[in-house]
């Protein structure tokens, strides 16, 4: 239970002027390394590509370098530990001494690539392409076939499901529709979609006499960005490069957000916002943002924690027992990735209380919080996914609060 004072102004103030500091060196340069190497990883960061360049003995430590173009490159005695390489053209790429230990090479091209001496302890292998010389390269290292389980050569790979045989392009389409509809049934079930013809609501913002003190912008914020980045995760497996699969993401999850305020426009309890669209577009540009640039997004997370102060109500409005926070993880510096604080993060945020609840006092407040890096600690033991899911949800009660209440 938090205790809220104005005496924790200053501590607010504190934290949020710390961040802004360090916010300051999120387009600071990588770590040092020979010039001409250096110059191209800042390329291959630009523009995803970087064919038969020179990237030897660099530290690419857990950058997202998934779907990038490297064919012909040199990446031989690089480091590579927890990177992200799906769906990586690494075909004919040197990688001779190279260390990918947790990497994530899931549906790399490696045919052609010279792997000897390379460590691929932990790195995940499952649909990556390669050929007979690779195959004996690995021999029984990344707990392969394990994470492969057809151990098949890319000569070899079968046709698949009927889902995978679609183009890329169809699922797209097909998802975007499948969103949409879900959120069509959902609503006329639960938010009575239909019993108006348009109406266009006008919610406010964040003042104390609104629906939900504002909370409920933060979670459309949220939900457009979340949605829009697993969606480009999505799409990347698909075959599409970094760029056009967080574009066409960002995209797909402003449109089922408009979808569903059109829905609501239609609904006497409900109403087209504007406030919400504008916080949608927000939350699709914010997806788009922490893509282009990899160093900000190493340092930055956007999340909601969900707590069980109320009695559940809903699942998508329960904003008396939620936490909109954005989070700043010190493991995203390079200062501080060989020592204890990598696993340090501080948080500041919003919440309200008592919105929907007849007879209770209705609270807007703003947070601040210092916190363990849980999705590092899981992603360092091998539950990458666990971790991924980390970076949008806070675990509950795992960060002590100092707030200030408005009302």
């Amino acid at each position: 239970m938090n205790v809220f004072t104005k005496r924790s102004v200053p501590v607010l103030l504190l934290l949020t002027c710390l961040q802004l500091v360090l916010l300051g060196s999120a387009h600071s340069s990588f770590s040092a390394a020979s010039g001409t190497a250096q110059e191209n990883l800042e390329q291959l960061m630009q523009t995803r590509a970087c064919r038969g360049c020179d990237l030897s003995g660099l530290d690419l430590n857990k950058l997202d370098l998934a779907g990038v173009d490297l064919e012909s490159a040199d990446l031989s005695h690089s480091k590579l530990y927890l990177t992200n390489l799906s769906g990586a053209n690494l075909k004919n790429t040197r990688l001779d001494g190279a260390v990918f230990g947790g990497a994530d090479l899931g549906g790399a091209d490696l045919r052609g690539a010279d792997l000897q001496s390379a460590s691929l302890d932990n790195a995940y292998l499952g649909d990556t392409l390669i050929d007979s010389k690779v195959k004996t390269a690995l021999g029984e290292q990344a707990d392969y076939p394990k994470n492969n389980p057809t151990g098949a050569l890319a000569e070899e790979v079968p046709s698949g499901s009927w889902w995978s045989r679609q183009p890329k392009e169809k699922k797209m389409l097909y998802t975007d529709v499948g969103a949409a509809a879900a959120i069509g049934v959902w609503g006329l079930a639960t938010w009575d979609y239909g019993t108006a013809g348009f109406l266009l609501g006008h919610e406010g913002w964040f003042q104390h006499d609104t629906k939900y003190g504002g909370a409920d912008k933060f979670g459309h914020m949220w939900s457009t960005y979340a949605f829009s980045d697993a969606l480009t995760g999505l799409y990347k497996s698909w075959g599409y490069d970094p760029i056009k699969a967080n574009t066409y993401a960002a995209i797909s999850a402003w449109t089922v957000q408009f979808l569903m305020e059109l829905g609501d426009a239609t609904s006497v309890s409900q109403g087209f916002s504007w406030e919400d669209m504008t916080m949608n577009t927000l939350g699709a540009l914010t997806s788009v943002l922490m893509e282009r640039y990899p160093e900000l997004d190493r340092k930055i997370d956007l999340r909601v924690e969900y707590v069980f102060n109320e009695p559940v109500k809903g699942i998508f409005d329960d904003y008396s027992n939620q936490y909109y926070s954005m989070v700043l993880k010190l493991d995203g510096f390079d200062a501080c990735e060989d020592n204890f604080l990598k696993y340090v993060e501080f948080s500041v945020g919003y919440y309200t209380r008592g919105y929907g609840d007849v007879g209770k006092d209705k609270s807007r407040s703003v947070f601040a919080g210092i916190g363990l890096n849980f999705s590092r600690l899981f992603t360092e033991r091998d539950w990458k996914k666990t971790g991924k899911l980390l970076e949008y949800f806070q675990l509950p009660y795992t960060v002590p609060k100092v707030s200030y209440d408005f009302d």
